[in-house]
């Protein structure tokens, strides 16, 4: 045995203590690494959950429509609404929408959401399922299936207009192929149909599906764009050339002035007033075989007196052929045995433009 100066054996020096020590390092580094793929497979199965793709597909979805979500408005004419348009009206209606799993179709592999706005509204539909395996053999999931529907924001619009203007969407002009009824009558001319041929009447467009607001024009015979408050029966139907309203209003008042004193027959005076009237008057026409029918029903009045108060041209509307129609009011004084009485009346006049003269042709009252 080995001895020591002073001649004492020596001592060994015990290995224990660093066996010790490097099988706890041992213990440490081989407890990180199983710490650390413990974590990474945590990691890993947490990533592997669909919610997540679930979350990325709605977030990117607000940021931007997908193809899906483009195609779905396909049949909407692009000529209605442009590409870009569609593009704005997506992004608009897509940006606060928010997914909901449908329990009743999704399985363990096949999760089903709706797709629904901020109101609560269903867009649409999308399936996701694994499409693949990961690290660890766990599953990838992605997008399998989109369906999009917006047919519940589709929109038509209706509008009667006179059969020779033109209707537009936007700037797209409306076609034959959108008018849905033809020949509709003017109200307002319902005495006139019964009598005449070939009257002017309405149609009736209903316009292809949009969405958003395109405006709905419609343009005059002369192409002039007109204002909405100028779309009714009354304002289609308040038109005619300028010189044809100008000889009207040269005409009314001096035939309603004849034709009160022909009607009040003052003192047996109605033969004196229908000679007055005849030059006025169109030969054989509805009005002279009435005003000369009325002769047996004159002749019995009790009328001392008459005046012309008023004389109001409400519009003259151009039937076609030479033909114009003239809403008058007019209102009167009748004196008889009870004194003088005002008289207020409203007539349509048909006139005949007979080679630059006009003539009367009929009268109704309303």
């Amino acid at each position: 045995m080995a001895k020591n100066r002073s001649g004492e054996p020596k001592k060994r020096k015990s290995r224990f203590g660093l066996f010790l020590l490097i099988y706890v390092w041992v213990l440490l580094i081989l407890g990180g690494i199983g710490l650390y793929k413990l974590q990474d497979f945590l990691n890993a199965y947490e990533a592997s959950q669909p919610k997540y793709v679930v979350e990325e597909y709605e977030g990117s979805l607000r940021e931007a429509p997908s193809e899906a979500a483009r195609c779905a408005l396909e049949e909407i004419d692009s000529r209605i609404l442009s590409d870009e348009e569609k593009e704005t009206w997506l992004q608009e209606r897509l940006a606060e929408i928010h997914l909901s799993k449908d329990a009743s179709l999704s399985r363990e592999d096949h999760q089903v959401y709706r797709i629904r706005d901020a109101a609560g509204e269903e867009l649409g539909s999308v399936s996701f399922e694994p499409v693949g395996q990961g690290k660890y053999s766990l599953p990838v999931w992605d997008v399998t299936e989109e369906e999009f529907d917006f047919s519940a924001s589709y929109r038509t619009r209706e509008i009667t207009v006179p059969s020779d203007y033109a209707v537009l969407l936007g700037d797209y002009p409306l076609d034959k192929h959108c008018i849905a009824e033809k020949n509709i009558p003017y109200a307002a001319l319902e005495e006139c149909y019964l009598h005449y041929k070939d009257l002017p009447t309405m149609v009736r467009y209903e316009t292809p599906s949009f969405v958003g607001e395109p405006a709905l024009r419609v343009l005059d015979s002369e192409g002039k764009e007109l204002d909405q408050e100028d779309l009714n029966e009354e304002a289609f139907l308040d038109r005619c050339s300028p010189e044809i309203r100008e000889k009207a209003e040269e005409f009314i008042p001096k035939f309603i002035d004849l034709y009160v004193l022909y009607s009040a027959d003052i003192e047996d005076s109605y033969r004196f007033y229908f000679y007055q009237l005849r030059p006025l008057v169109q030969p054989n026409s509805p009005l002279y075989t009435r005003l000369r029918m009325a002769f047996e029903g004159l002749g019995y009045t009790a009328t001392k007196d008459v005046s012309l108060d008023r004389v109001d041209i409400n519009r003259i509307t151009d039937l076609g052929k030479d033909r114009y129609l003239v809403d008058v009011s007019y209102a009167t004084t009748v004196t008889g045995s009870e004194g003088p009485i005002p008289m207020e009346d409203h007539v349509l006049l048909v006139l005949i433009d007979n080679d630059g003269t006009l003539l009367a042709d009929s009268l109704y009252y309303l």
